[in-house]
């Protein structure tokens, strides 16, 4: 072997069996095009078109800081009205036509701000959290929520430290708070945040499994019935002030070179441009 005996010479080389191309393609911004061009172009146009098919869906947090407590499947596959499974489906795929996401989608000029007035931009997030029209809603369903909690809490071997710290935790789940990762509530897409700490779960492992099953269906379906009576009332709100005359705009006109900086026109004000 030549490993052994440095005299003998290496094996030789076996003949190559592939040619190059006479060709390749080469694009200044892209280099040598090395695949197949009819891939390569399909992979071009789909990063172009991806963008105007932005899902406007909030950002996910990391999933095991949330709850894995598999849903209820009555709301989903047993309910009479399946209104509350597809305002899910609309929100979890990005799809649910908030004025942000038909502003992108239609060429109609269609206008991002509340239509309840908030001087924000109507995206998910803020019709489901922060809008103020939707406080009793949000109330209601906090009281339902620690109500029911109370109930199967008292009826638990839990001490009362525990049963204060998983009714803070329910009491913050319709609102931007401690309860959730990041501060950010995602109720709306049926997401729920960690009902007990890793403390608790592992002291009584089966009493706290069958709790935590109650608990979290009881907050899941609480949170997609608020979805449901929110996304309602904006989107007959929304149908209703399309339908009414408008008032005529103020104008004003600006410098050409602050286009780029006013991305979305105002409701009562006309911006034009020289």
């Amino acid at each position: 072997m030549w490993g052994r005996d440095k005299t003998s010479p290496p094996p030789p080389l076996p003949p190559p069996t592939f040619t190059m191309n006479e060709y390749t393609l080469y694009s200044p911004s892209h280099g040598f095009v090395e695949s197949n061009p009819s891939q390569f172009i399909d992979s071009l146009l789909s990063q172009y078109i991806s963008p105007s098919l932005d899902t406007y869906h909030t950002p996910m947090i990391p999933s095991p800081l949330f709850d894995h407590t598999p849903p209820p499947s009555y709301s989903y596959l047993q309910a009479l009205s399946s209104f509350s499974a597809v305002v899910q489906l609309y929100i979890w795929s990005g799809q649910l036509d908030t004025l942000l996401s038909l502003l992108h989608h239609l060429s109609n000029r269609a206008q991002p701000w509340c239509c309840f007035s908030c001087h924000a931009i109507k995206d998910p997030h803020h019709v489901f959290i922060h809008c103020p029209h939707f406080n009793d809603f949000h109330d209601s369903a906090t009281s339902s929520v620690l109500s029911s909690s109370t109930t199967l809490l008292d009826t638990s071997m839990l001490n009362l430290a525990n049963h204060q710290m998983i009714l803070e935790r329910a009491r913050g789940i319709f609102h931007n708070s401690d309860t959730w990762p990041a501060h950010r509530s995602l109720y709306y897409i049926s997401v729920l945040p960690n009902v007990l700490t890793v403390e608790l779960e592992t002291r009584h492992p089966t009493i706290n499994h069958t709790l935590c099953t109650r608990l979290t269906d009881d907050w899941h379906t609480t949170s997609i019935r608020l979805a449901v009576r929110i996304w309602s009332k904006a989107w007959r709100h929304s149908q209703i002030q399309s339908s009414l005359p408008r008032a005529p705009q103020k104008s004003i006109s600006l410098p050409h070179l602050f286009q780029n900086m006013i991305p979305y026109t105002y409701p009562s004000l006309g911006i034009s441009f020289h």
